[in-house]
């Protein structure tokens, strides 16, 4: 069974402390991609391993995004028309609405932390 690359460090030079944020450090980063190619990266965190974990964050949100644009549109329509639709059909009419606020409510604070979690780490603008 042969295993994929992955990109990997090659090499972490500390470029220069921040002035705007105390704390912080900019680090260049050199990643060799799994083609063999280099591309250095500026990485921001208060040491390495924090800059090395926003990168790898960054590059975790930019394969999801790949994956999540290639779904069609429709299908997430399809989804919420499938949840008005089951919502209805399994309540009934004295109480539907405490389902519905109590639903749309877990809808807005899944898409919150998604959202949050999808915002790139590795920008500090100087």
């Amino acid at each position: 069974m042969e295993h994929k690359t992955r990109k990997r460090v090659i090499q972490a030079t500390h470029r220069k402390d921040s002035e705007s944020f105390p704390g912080w450090m900019k680090f260049e980063i050199v990643l060799e991609n799994e083609d063999g190619t280099q591309e250095t990266i500026p990485a921001y965190g208060k040491d390495l391993q924090d800059a090395l974990s926003r990168i790898n964050h960054d590059l975790r949100v930019n394969k999801i995004m790949r994956m999540l644009k290639s779904i069609p549109q429709w299908i997430s329509l399809v989804l919420w028309f499938a949840y008005f639709g089951i919502l209805s059909a399994w309540s009934n009419k004295d109480n539907t609405w405490h389902i519905l606020i109590i639903g749309i409510g877990c809808l807005l604070v899944i898409g919150t932390i998604i959202a949050f979690w999808f915002k790139r780490r590795n920008v500090i603008k100087e």
